[in-house]
């Protein structure tokens, strides 16, 4: 049963369910509704029309998996909730793209890279992009900790000083930990 918790909202419950019955006319009615307000957040946020096109089709499948859940109830506003996941989804392409800009611009410049000496598996240019893609899915996997302290030393370059400084902890483990976490992701790596 579809449970919304705002139930004034007799024609948001009525597109919900259609949307949950797979209605076709009802995710165009989705689009026409929802998809202007969200291209032109993404537009004006370093994305282009493709991307925010791309963008909302994930998000319409996001939609529909939750709408399937027995458990999942809408609180407020569908627009609201649209926003939300369409913010979510665009910060993380937004994180990963800097992410992988920075990768790269390792690649190309090997020998000023710390992170390149810690990991040689770049040494392929028919390969990269499957390093990349790989070594991305793994600092996804990271715990926290390890992917922030990586993150400020190789992306931000921050010295380990400093990064013990701002977690509390000394140089040396700082300096330990940061090892741990360039194992764990060779081993994974690897694997």
């Amino acid at each position: 049963m579809l449970k919304i918790v705002d139930q004034d909202e007799n024609s948001q419950i009525l597109l919900l369910q259609q949307l949950k019955n797979g209605d076709n006319t009802a995710f165009e009615q989705l689009y026409r509704l929802y998809f202007r307000r969200v291209a032109q957040w993404i537009i004006q946020n370093n994305g282009s029309l493709a991307e925010a096109e791309d963008l909302f089709q994930e998000l319409i499948l996001v939609l529909y998996k939750n709408l399937m859940r027995p458990d999942f109830i809408l609180k407020g506003k569908l627009y609201s909730y649209i926003y939300g996941i369409a913010r979510r989804m665009w910060l993380h392409q937004l994180r990963q793209r800097k992410l992988v800009t920075s990768i790269e611009n390792w690649i190309e410049t090997p020998d000023e890279s710390d992170f390149l000496k810690d990991f040689n598996f770049f040494e392929k240019k028919s390969e990269t992009t499957d390093h990349i893609e790989r070594l991305l899915q793994l600092l996804d996997e990271l715990k926290d900790d390890c992917r922030q302290l990586l993150s400020d030393f190789y992306l931000k370059k921050i010295q380990l000083k400093e990064i013990g400084a701002m977690m509390g902890y000394s140089d040396d483990f700082v300096r330990r930990k940061k090892m741990r976490c360039i194992e764990y992701l060779k081993k994974k790596f690897i694997a």
